[in-house]
């Protein structure tokens, strides 16, 4: 079994009436970037604050490090980072002084001030006032200041929320180099086509409940390819597929989407829609995006597989 960093059984909060996490299971092994994905609501960011006790569980358990969080969470949660939600900072000192102010208050090494600047690659901008900087560089400073314990864990919750594309690209990158470090990432997002760029691990939220844990991988065979028929008369198709309990749903006139799981099904889908009069005048197999799965299996109306 994979040494786990992390472990939450049966996790769950309810806020009066609401189940806002139900019973979630994370495993989260060392030397990983855990994706924790869902849309907005979905229960990422109450998960994340039962896992650094700030919220307290209405059921269920948090495991650092195999030791219960309930029992030893100051011993824990030294060798934790965290960035929860937007960084406060003095905006009339500069960068490095703000790092002062964090370092001071957990009696950190001064040394660790200049380590965790060139790890964000802020050293060359350390002496701005951090009311110059942009939202990029206070998502870098943010970061800095989670780093300066030296943590084995970063936990990160919407941290590319709001950045352009030069920004995100800047926290994604710094994103491998601290993995490359032997820093383990916990990452919340919304942004599935961002994750999948550095993730090597999922978990998907919904509704308070975990509905898919994995590699990337894993998440692409869990749910099929689809065939794309361009055929002359499409209504007719679907009625056709419904009869064989089959789901194909209209793409563009003439066109048709059907779930397969193999090349050898489409092909023999092709061959009976043929030989029962249909005229195809195209047929390609495609493999869903990442980005359609996670909105399919982030839909209430669509069943998510087994």
């Amino acid at each position: 079994m994979e040494n786990l960093v992390l472990q939450t059984n049966s996790l769950s909060r309810n806020f009066n009436e609401l189940k806002a996490v139900d019973q979630v299971d994370l495993s989260v092994p060392m030397g990983s970037i855990y994706g924790f994905l869902g849309p907005n609501g979905a229960g990422k960011t109450t998960t994340i604050r039962m896992l650094l006790g700030l919220v307290r569980p209405t059921e269920g358990q948090v495991v650092w490090f195999g030791r219960p969080l309930e029992k030893n969470s100051l011993e824990l949660l030294r060798k934790v980072g965290s960035l929860i939600e937007t960084p406060s900072y003095y905006p009339h000192l500069t960068g490095r002084e703000n790092l002062e102010v964090i370092r001071r208050l957990t009696s950190g090494k001064k040394t660790d001030i200049q380590r965790v600047l060139q790890i964000v690659g802020l050293d060359k901008d350390a002496n701005r006032m951090v009311k110059q900087y942009s939202l990029g560089m206070c998502q870098r400073l943010g970061l800095a200041i989670s780093l300066l314990n030296n943590p084995s864990v970063l936990v990160l919750d919407e941290p590319i929320n709001g950045l352009d594309p030069a920004g995100i690209h800047e926290i994604r990158e710094l994103f491998l180099q601290l993995r490359d470090e032997g820093v383990t990432l916990f990452i919340s997002s919304h942004l599935l086509s961002e994750m999948e760029q550095v993730a090597t691990l999922l978990g998907i939220i919904r509704q308070g409940q975990l509905i898919f844990q994995g590699t990337p991988v894993d998440l692409r065979r869990h749910y099929p390819r689809r065939l794309n028929v361009g055929i002359d008369r499409p209504t007719d198709v679907l009625t056709w597929l419904n009869q064989k309990e089959i789901h194909g749903t209209t793409n563009t006139d003439h066109h048709i989407d059907i779930p397969i799981h193999d090349d050898e099904e489409a092909a023999g889908l092709i061959r009976a829609m043929v030989s029962d009069g249909f005229n195809i005048h195209e047929a390609r197999c495609e493999q869903l995006s990442l980005e359609d799965i996670f909105l399919q299996v982030t839909n209430d109306e669509i069943q998510t597989g087994e």
